[in-house]
């Protein structure tokens, strides 16, 4: 997947994505509908399930709801976390907004108002 993702090769890595979950990796990706969970995940495995969330919900195959989105702090890096400024600069790249949660740097929140916009995209 990650070799994927860094060759531009972005639809062969969400198959290697979808392949993968279907036979039990990332099963602790998708806790609900309302929350994903990167934890553990590379920055290009976390690309590819973000791009695969997206994709669902411009398609129509996932409803929209406020979605939280864990990326960890990163504390258990072996040195500066790199998964959440990464995944924030996802969503802007997409010109998603986020809604930070100062409580917990380590997650922040998809609201259903912005999500709802790519539904009729």
């Amino acid at each position: 997947i990650s070799a994927c993702e860094k060759g531009a090769q972005y639809e062969k890595a969400l198959e290697l994505f979808i392949s993968a979950q279907s036979v039990g990796f990332f099963s602790k990706v998708w806790v609900s509908d309302s929350k994903i969970d990167l934890h553990g995940c590379c920055v290009s495995v976390a690309r590819t399930v973000l791009s695969l969330f997206l994709h669902e919900l411009r398609s129509g195959l996932r409803a929209t709801c406020d979605v939280v989105v864990v990326t960890g702090r990163g504390n258990n890096s072996g040195g500066d976390a790199v998964l959440p400024s990464e995944m924030r600069k996802f969503f802007a790249e997409e010109s998603i907004d986020i809604t930070e949660i100062p409580s917990n740097p380590g997650r922040f929140l998809l609201k259903k108002s912005d999500l709802d916009l790519l539904s009729v995209c």
